[in-house]
């Protein structure tokens, strides 16, 4: 402004200026100094525990749902006639049989992952990151399916059953990281742990037998021998016994 003087800007005075600068240099001597890392307790947070149970069942209903989309209503014209119909649904049924197959598999891998996280206390960083592992395989189940119901040769058959084997074997290996980690129910017996872990190898042990039989027979015998899946799984049941037993 014209004939303003610079004496009339208010400016804090030296002795304001070091007040402040002592204050925070006395603020940041009071602030923690360590080289420690801080690390975060995830297993005292049961929204920790929430939110994985919450993602995975997510997943499952994902890679459950993506089974159908290759079922798709045969092309035919209006009026096409019953037998037309009943010829185009009898070419479809490489891809009935993949899309039940594979639900079944989906299916009883999440019924293992509900069972076991009923018994699951909390989780660690280590048990999420095997669970992701775990999920990213079964998600991965789609594809495979894919292949089997359009082609159904050898390498097609082989390639789902080491899809179908190794999620199996990273569910199983989430049990035992879960029960070394004590991160299970303390009170669960060794026989239950067990019993948790046998049930939930059968699948796999079954997907990798049956590269023997591809090996030997071919690729329709060993889409076949996957159906010796619920019977050798009750006899599983069976042997092992049924119900979880807790020790007091």
């Amino acid at each position: 402004m014209p004939g303003a003087s610079w004496t009339g800007i208010v400016r804090p005075s030296h002795q304001r200026l070091a007040g402040l600068g002592a204050a925070a240099q006395n603020r940041v001597m009071t602030r923690p100094t360590t080289d420690e890392p801080v690390e975060l307790d995830e297993g005292a947070d049961t929204s920790s525990f929430e939110r994985v149970v919450f993602f995975s069942d997510a997943v499952y209903a994902i890679a459950i749902t993506l089974l159908v989309i290759d079922l798709r209503v045969p092309d035919l014209p209006g009026d096409a006639s019953t037998q037309a119909i009943a010829e185009a649904l009898l070419r479809l049924a490489p891809r009935f049989y993949a899309f039940a197959l594979s639900f079944a598999v989906i299916g009883t891998y999440w019924l293992t992952h509900w069972r076991r996280f009923q018994l699951i206390e909390r989780v660690n960083q280590r048990l999420v990151v095997i669970n992701l592992l775990l999920l990213g395989s079964v998600v991965f189940i789609p594809f495979p399916t894919s292949l089997i119901a359009q082609f159904g040769d050898s390498l097609s058959t082989g390639f789902y059953a080491i899809a179908v084997a190794t999620t199996g074997l990273l569910s199983s290996a989430e049990w035992l990281y879960a029960e070394r980690a004590g991160l299970i129910d303390r009170r669960l017996s060794t026989a239950t742990v067990r019993h948790y872990l046998a049930r939930g190898l059968v699948v796999p042990l079954i997907f990798l037998a049956s590269l023997v039989v591809l090996v030997l027979f071919g690729a329709r015998a060993t889409q076949l021998s996957w159906l010796a899946m619920p019977f050798i799984s009750a006899i599983v049941t069976r042997r092992f016994g049924r119900r979880a037993t807790l020790q007091f």
